[in-house]
């Protein structure tokens, strides 16, 4: 039980199977010991997290911090890795039965960032369906402090840094918190080299862009439009072009020169 982190309660039904496959006794034996946990009062009866599911509940959170106190640190991170994988084994039999931050956080409290790394991504990105963003936000920043943790986070993680960090900036900015969005796109800025990619690096420069002018700074996100100009060629026609002078052309209006916004 201490094992699942951020929920008191253990729900019969599907908690003790996966209980069973975490700790490897038969389920009989996780229902026999939850019998004697509740007769010895270190349990009690609970409705569960759901609808039509009992469970148990530690008697007291302070009994529950005591019991987790007493694991060694290796000893609570492989029944942390034990829980995950019991939860990959369910996730791959029932995918919607699993939630990916669940996983995600035992990976990560199981001291694998190469596990943890592509499950909050995973779990970010869904949360961001749902328009979730303070939870999608959790998990992508997490994402990132366990980037320099993994050997090879590109490969972990399916996507560059400069792509994670304009998708954090981006959840950023929907929340309205605009100096972390900057200094986000800021650091995606270097990643992308406009010499090889210079429609990538523009369309980063244009994200930069947006969060400036969100953040009230117009001069800075002017600045960051001409270079997304600079480097990006006239011809042969780009999306990236077009979009820059699109956005070259609405600050020049909101600056009170027409003329120029209209031949941009």
């Amino acid at each position: 039980i201490a094992a699942s982190p951020g929920r008191d309660v253990l729900e019969v039904g599907c908690g003790t199977g996966l209980l069973a496959a975490a700790l490897e006794p038969d389920e009989p034996a996780v229902q026999g010991g939850l019998r004697q946990a509740g007769a010895n009062g270190l349990l009690v009866r609970s409705d569960g997290e759901r609808p039509g599911l009992g469970g148990f509940v530690f008697r007291h959170t302070l009994l529950r911090d005591a019991i987790e106190d007493e694991l060694f640190p290796n000893e609570r991170a492989r029944l942390h890795a034990a829980y995950a994988r019991a939860l990959e084994a369910r996730s791959d039999a029932t995918p919607a039965a699993v939630h990916p931050a669940e996983l995600a956080a035992h990976w990560d409290l199981a001291a694998a960032p190469d596990r943890a790394l592509p499950a909050y991504l995973h779990a970010a990105r869904l949360a961001m369906r749902v328009y979730a963003w303070p939870e999608a936000r959790r998990s992508y920043e997490r994402a990132l402090e366990l980037w320099g943790d993994v050997d090879d986070p590109e490969l972990a993680a399916g996507i560059g840094r400069a792509d994670i960090l304009l998708e954090t900036a981006n959840v950023c900015g929907l929340q309205g918190a605009y100096p972390r969005a900057v200094e986000l796109a800021r650091a995606a800025v270097p990643l992308v080299d406009p010499s090889g990619d210079p429609q990538r690096a523009a369309d980063v420069r244009e994200s930069l862009r947006w969060f400036l002018w969100e953040a009230g700074d117009r001069d800075a996100a002017a600045a960051e439009v001409a270079e997304a100009l600079r480097i990006t060629p006239p011809e042969p026609p780009s999306s990236a072009r077009a979009r820059a002078l699109a956005h070259a052309a609405g600050l020049a209006m909101f600056a009170g020169r027409p003329a120029e916004a209209l031949a941009l």
